[in-house]
């Protein structure tokens, strides 16, 4: 059964993702992502085939990136049901992975106002222009290894951390200076609290380098059976 808010979500908050999406690269190699948000991973024809799965059901969805905006409803594109959208994303290697140009994905309800639920995925094609540095990321309590690129999405104010093997220059980050963190004593070392907002970072090891995006989100959508 669908669900829906248990109150009607406000439109100027920002509510943790939880989408649901599967993506299949050409190979048939399945990654899911069950808490609406993760790194699609680097693949040789950057082509994704996505499995879209909202809490409630889907009247339409948003799919957008720095470089796209695509709408569809229902009589537009595949639905395998109510609740469930089939979407192929072929990313522009001059335009989506030239940097960090994050998708997202928003789906909508009739009779709920706002949009009903959201994903945020980076794109990793960042070897497409630059030698990747790994890293070591914690987030929400977890710690795992990344390649090159990374992701956080966490409630604001909440730690995170980036460990690099050698000191590592914040070579470019947001122009929002609401996004700044302090540099750390120990530059291999980068702890700080998560902005609200969504914030990318792109660190500097030596010949390499490792973006990094960080999602701050206020509240935790509360949803009910219809």
């Amino acid at each position: 059964m669908p669900l829906i808010p248990a109150k009607p979500l406000d439109p100027k908050t920002f509510y943790k993702p939880d989408i649901i999406v599967t993506s299949t690269n050409p190979d048939g190699i399945e990654t899911t992502f069950h808490e609406g948000w993760g790194v699609l991973g680097p693949d040789e024809n950057m082509e994704y085939h996505m499995e879209i799965t909202s809490p409630g059901n889907i009247d339409l969805v948003k799919i957008s990136t720095c470089a796209r905006v695509d709408t569809n409803e229902p009589k537009g594109r595949v639905f395998k049901s109510d609740k469930v959208f089939k979407y192929v994303f072929t990313p522009d290697v001059k335009l989506e992975l030239m940097g960090s140009c994050f998708l997202m994905i928003e789906t909508y309800e009739s009779g709920t106002p706002g949009r009903h639920a959201i994903g945020i995925f980076e794109i990793d094609g960042h070897s497409h222009t630059v030698e990747k540095e790994p890293s070591s990321v914690t987030c929400n309590a977890r710690t795992e290894n990344s390649a090159g690129v990374s992701m956080c999405v966490t409630m604001d104010g909440k730690w995170q951390r980036l460990k690099f093997k050698d000191d590592a220059e914040l070579f470019q980050d947001n122009n929002d200076p609401r996004c700044r963190i302090s540099e750390p004593r120990d530059l291999s070392d980068w702890i700080f609290k998560t902005p609200n907002r969504e914030c990318v970072y792109l660190f500097k090891v030596g010949n390499g380098y490792h973006r990094h995006m960080s999602v701050g989100y206020e509240q935790v959508p509360v949803r009910r059976l219809k």
